[in-house]
């Protein structure tokens, strides 16, 4: 069994070696936090993770991504029609796919209904790879 010794070894090195590589990089990423003087978020998640990680000192706002929400706007809400929007980057790992079956399935499930819900996603694309998809 020296060849599962000497596995069970490099697989111990190579996590200790990660960890003390994630760790350098999260005391770069604090040390970031000491130079600034204002952070700008895009969501909630980012602000509460930023404070987390720099700490209250660092002033921190969120600024949300823009995007045309004109449809949204209306004096009428009579005139409106119900939609159901999903707002995200579109990124493989957001699952997209996921959310038009989902869609497909509630059509199914309401097909005797007398309802014309809209669905809508709004958002944009990091790469060419989540232009892609």
């Amino acid at each position: 069994d020296a060849k599962n010794r000497e596995n069970s070894f490099k697989s111990r090195v190579f996590n200790l070696v990660k960890a003390v590589y994630h760790l350098a990089l999260l005391f770069v990423y604090k040390l970031q936090g000491l130079f600034c003087n204002l952070a700008l978020c895009n969501s909630t998640w980012t602000l509460n993770h930023t404070l987390k990680n720099w700490g209250y000192l660092t002033p921190c706002k969120i600024l949300y991504p823009p995007c045309n929400v004109d449809e949204f706007w209306c004096k009428d809400l009579s005139k409106k029609e119900p939609s159901v929007v999903s707002f995200a980057q579109f990124r493989p790992e957001k699952r997209h796919v996921l959310q038009l079956d989902i869609w497909k399935g509630l059509q199914a499930f309401l097909k005797d209904e007398d309802i014309d819900l809209k669905f809508k996603m709004i958002g944009s694309c990091k790469d060419q790879g989540s232009t892609e998809i």
